[in-house]
């Protein structure tokens, strides 16, 4: 079988790895190139209690094994580490404390610390760059072949057996894009100098702090800017949007000092949760709207997606 994917982040690389695994033939096609879209500038926090209410994700089991499942390919391909498995640490309101209580309870992957802190042992920091290029590693040394091209419709890509279009911001220019509504999220991370004492887990509360192998930089995320298309990052924004939330989560960081800052465009469902998937013709299936789930579900849903076009 001869499969053609279009978008060259988590979802993309996750469906070009299994479909290469299943024995196809596979053809990758990105405008931009691996990762060059809001993937590439994720700051890596995987976990299964998104949001401020705190909530076990749906399907949080079988998606963070899928993933688990390609960070651990992809660290064969890599030199560089692609994840940290040691937890993360959550800073908590006394309303998500109870709620984290009952997952301690039912699941175990979360240690109550103190009032104000949990632990939860199943989170995972990837180290998005890295993961991406370990992936990317895999799928050539499997046969994927990659075009830096861009598809606008699906007649495109006249010849293959299969489609998946595994559409970030490029959704909002795809000639069969659903008529549901989609809006886009500009999420800005800053890489930052880090002058505090080394950190023994990324830290998560409203933003987050992930520290980089060494112990010396952190990513800062990320914000959340809605209905927001400008692709290039803001420095001045990201930093009056996430200081103030640095300063509730790390009160003893005192200068942020950052270096660098990185923009990316999610998309999202407004009123879901997950991501979207839905066909446009014989084996020819749109992916989108993973929002700030991709590493969550991007694994999960490359299968699901495999798994109704039949191959």
């Amino acid at each position: 079988m001869k499969v053609a994917v279009v978008g060259a982040g988590f979802s993309g690389l996750a469906l070009s790895f299994h479909f290469l695994e299943k024995g196809a033939q596979v053809h990758l096609y990105d405008q931009k190139g691996i990762g060059a879209g809001a993937s590439g500038v994720s700051s890596g926090l995987l976990h299964p209690y998104a949001g401020e209410q705190v909530r076990r994700s749906w399907k949080a089991d079988e998606a963070m094994e899928a993933t688990k499942s390609l960070l651990e390919i992809a660290q064969k391909f890599s030199a560089q580490p692609v994840a940290d498995f040691s937890g993360i640490l959550r800073k908590v309101d006394p309303k998500q404390r109870e709620t984290f209580l009952k997952h301690a309870a039912l699941y175990k992957d979360v240690e109550i610390l103190n009032e104000e802190w949990v632990l939860i042992r199943s989170g995972i920091a990837v180290h998005s760059s890295s993961y991406l290029a370990g992936l990317y590693e895999a799928c050539t040394l499997k046969g994927l072949v990659f075009f830096q091209q861009k598809i606008d419709v699906s007649a495109q890509l006249s010849g293959y057996d299969a489609c998946v279009f595994a559409l970030g911001a490029g959704i909002f220019s795809f000639a069969e894009r659903d008529s549901g509504p989609l809006s886009q999220v500009r999420g800005q991370t800053l890489l930052c100098k880090w002058n505090l004492p080394p950190l023994q887990y990324p830290l998560l509360g409203k933003g987050h702090v992930v520290p980089l192998p060494g112990g010396k930089l952190v990513h800062v995320g990320a914000t959340y800017e809605r209905n927001s298309a400008e692709i290039e990052p803001c420095e001045k924004t990201a930093m009056s949007l996430l200081k103030p939330q640095m300063e509730r989560l790390v009160p003893d960081w005192k200068d942020m000092s950052p270096i660098d800052c990185r923009a990316g465009i999610r998309v999202v469902r407004p009123g879901h949760a997950t991501a979207w998937m839905y066909p446009i013709g014989d084996k020819k299936w749109v992916l989108t709207a993973m929002g700030s789930r991709g590493l969550l579900y991007h694994a999960y849903y490359a299968k699901a997606v495999i798994e109704n076009i039949g191959i």
